[in-house]
């Protein structure tokens, strides 16, 4: 994408030009949301019909910025936020979760229940 918000596909000679146009602005609106409440959690991570299929690869582990400004944003608006990672695969969220240490990541909550149900 260039400074002007303009990206190109370069099939063509010379290369469509697309314009994002924003509609909605969501961390505006979960900002807006989570104020005032007495808990919030934040629900983060993949969804696996859509972008942690068998045949994607990812080029990196780290959580996506998106979702990861989202996070602080509503931390920021809310101090009360309990961040849940909810993923079929790892994800590196360093800063994250060391701001959260009382979150819970779900598929470290699965995998202890299996563990413990393995042991009975």
């Amino acid at each position: 994408m260039d400074k002007d918000g303009h990206f190109s596909i370069c099939v063509d000679n010379p290369p469509a030009r697309f314009e994002i146009e924003i509609v909605k602005d969501g961390k505006t609106a979960a900002e807006k949301t989570v104020k005032g409440a007495d808990h919030v959690i934040a629900v983060i991570g993949c969804n696996p019909v859509i972008n942690s299929k068998e045949e994607v690869d990812r080029t990196t582990i780290a959580l996506p910025t998106e979702q990861e400004e989202l996070v602080k944003r509503v931390a920021a608006v809310n101090p009360n936020t309990i961040v849940a990672l909810i993923s079929n695969y790892p994800y590196a969220i360093g800063e994250l979760e060391k701001k959260f240490r009382r979150s819970c990541c779900l598929h470290r909550a699965v995998r202890n229940l299996v563990m413990e149900s393995q042991m009975c």
